[in-house]
């Protein structure tokens, strides 16, 4: 498990090799579940973002980008 500020990631699953980009886990905010198994990417990233915009808690990940939440999720995997 992960915990960044109010959001959470747990259940988080990398696959394949070191190289393999691919990571599946839920994601929570406030302890309430946003995101069940989801694939932690480009994509996820955006919606992320636009979702912390849009309640304007944007500055929440502060300096965090997706290859550095990435690292994070792999070295908490469960």
């Amino acid at each position: 498990m992960l915990n960044i500020i109010s959001f959470s990631f747990k259940d988080i699953n990398p696959t394949g090799g070191e190289d393999e980009d691919t990571i599946v886990c839920d994601v929570y905010y406030l302890d309430e579940l946003l995101w069940s198994r989801v694939v932690i990417g480009s994509k996820f990233w955006k919606d992320l973002r636009a979702l912390c915009k849009e309640f304007n808690i944007g500055h929440m990940f502060g300096k965090i980008d997706l290859p550095t939440l990435k690292i994070l999720l792999r070295s908490n995997a469960d």
